[in-house]
């Protein structure tokens, strides 16, 4: 492994590439939230003047790798299409999002349940 600098102390840092961990991540997605994953990073990565790495990915990924693939696509639309990444807001606030409508949905699906065999109130 290729070693790098700390840039605090100074010290040399086992540079680690996660390029296979990031294959292993992507290979439990749809094709369709792939292709929203691929654009909305693309999207973010375009309107900082940092750009991401692996480690931002791979963090991203591991961040909704327990989501439901419909909750991704839906919250990576509404994402894109509020315009968040030219106003600065970058993949944390993207997983927040997902992960955020992930937990309402299974809310949601409880509530349902719960509700499902009750006589409703009567209306005089």
């Amino acid at each position: 492994m290729p070693k790098s600098k700390c840039p605090t102390c100074g010290s040399a840092v086992k540079k680690q590439t996660y390029t296979k961990q990031i294959e292993k991540k992507r290979m439990s997605y749809s094709k369709e939230a792939l292709l929203l994953i691929d654009t909305s990073i693309e999207t973010v990565d375009s309107s900082r003047d940092l750009k991401l790495n692996d480690s931002d990915i791979y963090g991203f990924l591991s961040e909704i790798d327990k989501c439901d693939n419909d909750m991704v696509i839906m919250s990576i639309n509404n994402y894109l299409k509020s315009n968040a990444p030219k106003e600065g807001k970058g993949l944390k606030y993207l997983s927040a999002i997902i992960i955020n409508n992930n937990s309402s949905k299974s809310a949601r699906k409880r509530h349902e349940y719960l509700s499902m065999d009750r006589i409703p109130p009567k209306i005089d």
